[in-house]
């Protein structure tokens, strides 16, 4: 079993978000997600094109840093809660982690929960919606994935979990 050295796992149970993202995020850095590539691991059948844009080979790192169609959707939202376009996904070597860790650092402390809550939200979106591709072949638009991923962070908040801060 493949063991992440870095304090990133362990700060996912940190930010005060739903568990179920919680967990799925936990498992996501870890690359332990069922993506294309980690069924042909496995000998087991799926297709191994990413089924948002239809362009790439899936996989953790296609999903949230290389896919147009994700790119739309981090675009939105970052611009939406003012982060900067320096935080915009790029692939550090093999592995989502490295992208994650370098962007919470290049953030202000005041809004490294922010980012994170929204760099969850968004991988749980992201998956979401591929799984609705495949299992339910059912498509959205980015800006509706982006619209939900707004959504559910105003309803955590209302619910008292922090998430992303509005900025007014």
């Amino acid at each position: 079993m493949d063991i992440i050295d870095s304090p990133l796992p362990s700060f996912i149970w940190q930010i005060k978000i739903p568990p179920k993202v919680q967990f799925f995020c936990w498992l996501f850095v870890q690359d332990k997600c069922l993506t294309a590539n980690n069924l042909a691991k496995r000998g087991w059948p799926h297709d191994p094109t990413c089924q948002l844009c239809h362009l790439g080979m899936e996989n953790g790192l296609h999903l949230l840093c290389d896919c147009p169609f994700t790119a739309g959707i981090w675009g939105y939202c970052l611009t939406l809660y003012r982060f900067s376009y320096n935080l915009l996904p790029c692939a550090d070597g093999d592995h989502i982690l490295g992208w994650w860790l370098k962007a919470l650092a290049a953030t202000t402390e005041n809004r490294r929960n922010d980012l994170a809550s929204l760099l969850m939200v968004t991988a749980w979106h992201v998956w979401k919606e591929r799984n609705n591709h495949i299992f339910n072949n059912k498509a959205s638009t980015f800006l509706q994935v982006a619209e939900g991923i707004v959504s559910e962070l105003n309803l955590w908040r209302m619910t008292g979990f922090r998430g992303v801060q509005w900025i007014d």
